[in-house]
């Protein structure tokens, strides 16, 4: 069961393990920051789209690749 907090937070109740739901899951700052970058810079390139400069960071895009690559045992 899924309710609001008196906080307005929304959590769930997971068949009585509290403490185990995800909807109150919160990544820190930084992290959520790189996340969406992440996700639009994806979303740009799935479309065929150029990546505004802004959106640019090839640190990242190398960090991303070796994360796939090596998550990818049967090629």
């Amino acid at each position: 069961m899924i309710h609001s907090t008196s906080g307005g937070r929304w959590v769930s109740d997971t068949a009585g393990y509290p403490g185990l739901d995800l909807v109150d899951f919160k990544p820190p700052k930084a992290a959520r920051g790189r996340a969406v970058k992440r996700a639009r810079r994806a979303t740009w390139r799935y479309f065929g789209l150029p990546v505004p400069e802004a959106g640019l960071d090839p640190g990242d895009d190398a960090e991303t690749e070796r994360i796939f690559a090596s998550d990818r045992p049967c090629g």
